[in-house]
């Protein structure tokens, strides 16, 4: 489990530090690492060169690159961590939207806090590993991580999945309607119908506008302008929740 903390505050970085290294020794078995940066553009080159963390614990108020534009970079390049924003209030919940934060801590950071929104996350995780399905193509039968999708339409007789790897995944045809073909998805509340044919993963979303749904590694999907408000309006609602149940 790779942990990054993000914030101009030196103080604030040695009181985090000293709080994930006791819910290290918490929990052994995560085998948890941490990087702390006080500078986003550190934070972008460490990624760059190590790869991605599970985990983001980034300040909003930072000088030149905030913690919401650098939420929103991370999501463009294809980097889906659990972001944790710090705050000193909470009138930026909506600001955030497209960074797609997991959760919400006032400053200053209070250790039950942190270490609450740190077991969700982890759990969050891990639950959704667990989940897949297995697509039979007409070569072989593929299990495929319902996190791993971005979104499935029906094309012809055959169902197509689209990877967030950009790699697509053909089924063998299929003999009943699309809406029984995919039961998993239809029951997880991440994938919302678009339209008819097409499921959407919403947390892979970071905009919608006009007849354009665009995903955190940069694809576009045109879709018609109806079925582009009603995922904009479920994906608004869904994050509107979320933010209620974290903050």
């Amino acid at each position: 489990m790779k942990i990054a903390v993000c914030d101009d505050e030196k103080i604030c970085c040695k009181c985090i530090s000293a709080l994930l290294e006791e819910y290290t020794d918490c929990y052994p078995e995560l085998k948890i690492s941490f990087s702390i940066y006080q500078h986003a553009d550190d934070l972008v080159e460490g990624v760059k060169k190590n790869g991605g963390f599970d985990i983001y614990i980034l300040d909003i108020m930072m000088p030149d690159t905030d913690g919401i534009e650098l939420g929103v970079q991370l999501r463009q390049s294809g980097y889906d961590g659990k972001i944790i924003y710090l705050t000193a209030a909470e009138e930026y919940a909506i600001d955030s939207f497209k960074a797609q934060p997991f959760n919400y801590l006032l400053k200053p950071i209070q250790r039950n806090s942190l270490f609450e929104a740190l077991d969700n996350a982890v759990n969050f995780i891990g639950e959704k590993d667990k989940k897949s399905i297995i697509v039979r193509t007409t070569d072989e039968s593929k299990k495929i991580a319902l996190e791993n999708i971005l979104y499935t339409e029906l094309s012809g007789r055959k169902i197509l999945y689209h990877l967030k790897n950009s790699d697509v995944i053909e089924s063998i045809t299929i003999r009943t309607s699309f809406i029984d073909a995919v039961p998993e998805l239809l029951n997880d509340l991440r994938f919302a119908m678009c339209g008819k044919s097409m499921l959407i993963n919403l947390n892979h979303i970071t905009a919608v506008s006009g007849d354009c749904i665009t995903f955190v590694n940069g694809i576009n999907l045109y879709v018609t302008r109806k079925s582009a408000k009603e995922i904009r309006d479920i994906w608004y609602d869904s994050f509107i929740e979320k933010q209620k149940n974290n903050l």
